[in-house]
């Protein structure tokens, strides 16, 4: 699943590059944020096996929970003419959605007393 979702969003950010380079003529090379970085490190210093199984769970679906914003703000205000990038920003928050449902499906059903798994009230 780490695999997975690593490939994608490096296929999203270069399908984006591309598009930034051929729509507006711009080059943009996107920096990890603090964020990321401290999620990169938590995940580093977890022990393999169970514990490192559900910390990724739960930091991917709180990552990609928080990436959907910019690609739900992208349909919104995105120029109506553009077709391409509609359908660009729609991939994104479809592929988010699902993997964000995948993981919190999983960590529930292994990890049943992680707080996200817990009822609201």
């Amino acid at each position: 699943m780490s695999r997975q979702a690593n490939r994608s969003q490096r296929e999203e950010i270069l399908k984006a590059q591309k598009f930034l380079h051929d729509w507006y003529g711009i080059n943009y090379t996107p920096q990890l944020q603090g964020q990321g970085r401290q999620a990169i490190q938590q995940l580093e210093q977890t022990p393999a096996g169970a514990e490192f199984n559900r910390t990724f769970l739960q930091t991917f679906s709180n990552h990609h929970y928080r990436a959907l914003f910019p690609s739900l703000a992208c349909q919104v205000k995105r120029n109506i003419d553009h077709d391409g990038l509609e359908r660009y920003c729609s991939g994104i928050v479809h592929a988010q959605t699902n993997q964000i449902n995948d993981m919190r499906e999983m960590l529930c059903k292994k990890f049943p007393s992680a707080i996200s798994c817990q009822p609201q009230i």
